[in-house]
């Protein structure tokens, strides 16, 4: 029989589904959480689904990229942007698309031709669903004021953006931006080799280096992937051909069809994967063409990425607006070796350095907090953070997570030039599995408050999420996509509170408002892609102590306020049981968040590995 506090978080829980709060429910109530994932599981489970389906996830995103407007019923715009004045929408056209919205869940289901007769994807939505956008102040003075009636987003023109900043994670060369910039805008290479000044032939020269930073393998792909760099960091989409299907009158074929080579697939290997014959897969491009008012593949990835990033943006339940060099970070990309795909790095220097590469958290993504950096780079180190597959920027996993990961770490450290590099590790199980696979490449490296592998917390809300991982793994998925998709930063502070709350340096760390700013950045990088989903159950235990991982020489770091949930002294006795070679050491007044309280205990522990 259930216990009244499992009805109770329950009850409160589903009625979250209204409001997109059921992580702060959870934070809130975690006894009944844990009540209820015992008690009634095939209700939490339910329950969990319906929450998870309102949510959207979290965006990062640069100003005057998405343009916005206020409109009465009848479609007049009573105030806008300057990014939505610029496209120059027709009246009757946008009255039209006011008449057909009141979809629940907004996509980008009415395209309108602008004054040059480009189509232009737009959503539309009441206050309720909009007010997440990044809608102007005036825009939002109108919704909230009741004057107008619905808000209209679309994809801003993007003739003013700066290319050459735009494309430099890439480390693309002035005249590649230069080209890559035009070819973006006109989705036609000998327009863009005039716009760049050059010749056809050294545009094709100067594009095939371009592309081959980026790992792209045909025109339709390299555009698109262009195009989503200046969207910033969206929400995951798993139904990206649905979103193009509803925005463009095409069929499902039709659709699959435009994305499989705005992707990289030629025509013909796409109609083997749809299973239709090559003549069929040729017509029917044809008649995507048409219906997108396109007449190339590389037009065609413009159009896919801008519907598809204004869907993304449309389903957000938080965004937040970026300003680039607010928080400068030296982003770049590097290309994967065994098959298509971007890894996201960021290399805070310097370049003479002793370079320690970072693995996040489950929970984060590549962001560093710039007190460690500052730390860090103060003891001679070089800090670099690699983000794992599906997290961020980087491209998804298409096999197992951690020979993927290690293979990504690899592909990093030759690009870079690196040897042997030392490990931070947040997690366990991820640094310890490169160390035991490529031992060669590491010289050392430091966990973090690191619950031994194997071991389970015995209470508290990390402790109820990891047992549910483990225990009822039919809620895995559901409680990933709960976590991605209602992240925000009301959220994301809720829990983290809610996990910390026994350690008063933690919490006073959180109170700063860097450390806070920080925090919420590295967390909403982890609800832009899967990775969070397919490692969830990884860091539930870890599994036990990687074969071949002990071999390397282990600092691991503990706070004194930080129980891990089974008792400090019962964490360093149980490290050094797991790995007798390993210096565990205690941080006086830190608690499970070393890295923001204490971070030059950090930094001199990195730069003392090995020291006798």
């Amino acid at each position: 029989m259930a216990r009244p506090s499992s009805v109770r978080f329950l009850q409160a829980f589903r009625d979250s589904a209204a409001t997109g709060r059921g992580l702060e429910v959870i934070a809130g109530d975690a006894d009944g959480f844990a009540s209820a994932i015992a008690d009634d599981p095939e209700g939490m489970l339910q329950a969990i689904d319906a929450v998870a389906e309102r949510g959207g996830g979290t965006a990062s995103v640069p100003p005057a990229v998405f343009a916005t407007a206020a409109v009465r019923r009848a479609g007049g715009v009573l105030a806008s942007d300057a990014t939505f004045d610029a496209l120059n929408l027709p009246d009757v056209a946008l009255a039209d698309a006011v008449r057909r919205a009141g979809a629940a869940r907004p996509s980008p289901s009415v395209i309108i031709d602008d004054a040059g007769g480009r189509p232009v994807a737009v959503v539309v939505a009441g206050l309720e669903r909009a007010a997440s956008w990044p809608l102007a102040p005036a825009v939002r003075e109108a919704l909230t004021a009741g004057e107008a009636a619905f808000a209209v987003m679309a994809v801003g023109p993007n003739h003013a953006l700066d290319w050459a900043a735009l494309f430099s994670p890439w480390t693309f060369s002035r005249p590649e931006a230069r080209l890559a910039g035009a070819l973006v805008r006109s989705g036609d290479l000998r327009e863009a080799a005039r716009v760049a000044g050059v010749s056809y032939e050294t545009a094709r020269e100067t594009l095939a280096s371009a592309m081959a930073k980026t790992g792209a393998r045909r025109q339709p792909e390299f555009v698109r992937q262009l195009a989503q760099l200046a969207f910033g960091e969206l929400p995951a989409n798993d139904a990206a051909w649905k979103t193009l299907a509803d925005a463009y009158d095409l069929s499902a074929r039709q659709a699959r069809l435009a994305l499989l080579v705005t992707l990289g697939a030629t025509r013909a290997t796409a109609a083997r994967a749809l299973h239709v014959s090559d003549h069929t897969a040729k017509a029917e491009l044809k008649v995507v063409y048409a219906q997108c008012s396109v007449a190339s593949g590389a037009a065609l990835g413009r159009i896919v990425a801008e519907t598809d990033a204004l869907s993304r943006m449309a389903a957000a339940t938080d965004v937040e607006i970026v300003t680039r060099g607010e928080i400068a970070t030296p982003l770049r990309f590097v290309r994967r070796r065994r098959r298509s795909g971007r890894i996201a790095v960021e290399d805070h220097g310097p370049r003479d350095g002793q370079p320690v590469v970072v693995f996040h958290a489950p929970i984060n993504g590549r962001h560093l907090p710039r007190g460690l950096t500052a730390a860090m780079q103060a003891q001679g180190l070089r800090p670099i953070s690699v983000e794992r597959p599906g997290f961020g920027l980087t491209t998804p996993a298409s096999g197992e997570v951690i020979a993927e990961s290690n293979a990504d770490l690899i592909d990093v450290l030759d690009a870079l030039g690196l040897g042997r590099v030392r490990l931070l590790g947040r997690s366990v199980i991820m640094p310890m599995s490169f160390a035991a696979a490529h031992a060669e490449r590491v010289s050392g490296g430091v966990l973090l408050a690191a619950t031994p592998p194997g071991v389970r917390s015995r209470d508290g809300l990390l402790a109820t999420v990891a047992g549910m991982a483990l225990d009822r793994p039919e809620l895995v998925a559901g409680f990933a996509r709960l976590m991605v998709g209602l992240s925000s930063e009301r959220s994301i502070m809720s829990l983290t509170e809610r996990s910390v709350r026994s350690s008063p340096s933690d919490l006073a760390a959180l109170t700063v408002a860097r450390n806070r700013l920080d925090w919420i950045r590295a967390c909403r990088q982890s609800s832009s892609g899967d990775g969070f989903a397919r490692e969830f159950a990884i860091h539930a235990d870890g599994g036990g102590i990687p074969a071949g991982s002990l071999r390397t020489a282990w600092t691991v770091l503990f706070g004194s306020d930080d129980t891990l949930g089974i008792g400090v002294g019962d964490g360093v006795a149980l490290w050094r049981e797991a790995a007798p070679e390993a210096s565990c050491l205690r941080v006086q007044g830190a608690g499970r968040l070393v890295h923001l309280s204490h971070p030059e205990r950090v930094a001199s522990a990195l730069a003392n590995l090995g020291a006798s």
